[in-house]
């Protein structure tokens, strides 16, 4: 389209599959996404974002297979890098279940500076779901945040700390066996 730095893709598939009550596949479905990278001063920042849309092949869904829009966005400065991105949408899963509401959130960071890399993240996310044939009632949710601090003990030596807390739910209840905080001590060694 005659715009530096820009790049896109468009797909389509064109099918007819019937499926029975307790399975789900994709029929006709299109896709469209775009990449924008561009350099101002001495920070790259990179755009991106699409959609994807996909018929659903059994006819006791409510739901598309597929109906799915995301965007993101990273920006580099230096030993700097920061990001975040978010998609929201609907679906049916391959067992037919549905999924409504559905939307996660994503962000990160990471510095480096000499043979210290600090690194933070997060990840936020919800959905409904139910059988086939019927709207999501209670939500899911999932959220995450993690950071990590790895240092270059010696050459193919890297040594890492690093610290994760997890929150789950199923239907508003909390999933404690998917749940928790955990630290992490561990090197890594190549020759």
């Amino acid at each position: 389209m005659g715009v530096e730095g820009l790049t896109y893709g468009i797909s389509a598939a064109v099918g007819d599959d019937g499926d029975a009550a307790g399975s789900s596949s994709a029929e006709s479905s299109y896709s469209v996404g775009a990449t924008y990278v561009t350099t101002t001063g001495d920070t790259t920042l990179t755009i991106g974002g699409g959609f994807i849309q996909a018929d659903d092949s059994n006819s006791t869904t409510v739901n598309d297979k597929t109906d799915v829009m995301m965007i993101s966005a990273t920006a580099v400065t230096g030993d700097l890098t920061v990001g975040a991105g978010y998609g929201s949408g609907s679906g049916v899963d391959a067992g037919a279940e549905e999924v409504d509401s559905a939307s996660v959130m994503t962000a990160g960071a990471s510095y480096v500076s000499g043979d210290i890399t600090f690194s933070v993240g997060m990840v936020d996310g919800e959905a409904k779901d139910a059988a086939a044939g019927s709207d999501g009632a209670g939500t899911d949710t999932y959220e995450s945040i993690s950071g990590s601090l790895d240092y270059v003990v010696a050459g193919g030596v890297t040594a890492t700390v690093g610290f994760t807390d997890v929150s789950a739910q199923n239907e508003g209840v909390s999933q404690t066996a998917n749940s928790g905080s955990s630290w992490y001590i561990g090197a890594n060694i190549s020759f």
